[in-house]
């Protein structure tokens, strides 16, 4: 399993061959008792001044978060960096910044946290199958990727855009 953002895709790679699962919209992470946690949309310019919770890598969700930004006209700034969604919740609940977050990671919300939609159109994050060329994959590898594709279909739904 990989996942990839539509503003940061993946590189091809000519051993691996990449199946689609899901998608899934990006949202904000806000702690509960920030002025804009109470509604069901805001824009991402409504928070430029705000510390941002990013990932450590490039072409990750740090990448993401940038171009969001950018996007919506502002640069962010970074308060922390962590790679751990988990973290990301910690931080955001602790009133230490914001920061975007993938729905299907929600389901463990911290109780600190609200979240919040993005409009008006929110990053959208996808998730793959990776796996070998089909000339060098293993027997269950079939019989796997039927499995996750059944589990995204339920799990899914479409991102908005």
């Amino acid at each position: 399993m990989i996942y990839d953002f539509e503003y940061v895709p993946l590189p091809d790679d000519r051993d691996l061959e990449r199946r689609f699962l899901l998608e899934e919209r990006m949202q904000v992470g806000l702690p509960k008792d920030h002025p804009l946690a109470g509604r069901k949309k805001i824009r991402l310019d409504q928070l430029a001044d705000a510390n941002w919770i990013v990932g450590t890598c490039a072409a990750s969700c740090r990448d993401n978060a940038i171009l969001a930004c950018q996007q919506a006209g502002f640069d962010p700034r970074f308060g922390f960096e962590s790679d751990d969604y988990q973290v990301h919740q910690s931080l955001v609940s602790a009133g230490m910044g914001v920061s975007l977050l993938p729905e299907l990671l929600l389901t463990g919300r911290h109780p600190g946290l609200s979240v919040v939609d993005i409009e008006p159109s929110p990053p959208v994050r996808r998730v793959w199958a990776l796996t070998r060329s089909e000339g060098a994959r293993a027997p269950a590898t079939e019989a796997m990727l039927e499995i996750l594709e059944r589990e995204a279909k339920r799990l899914s739904r479409p991102a908005a855009r």
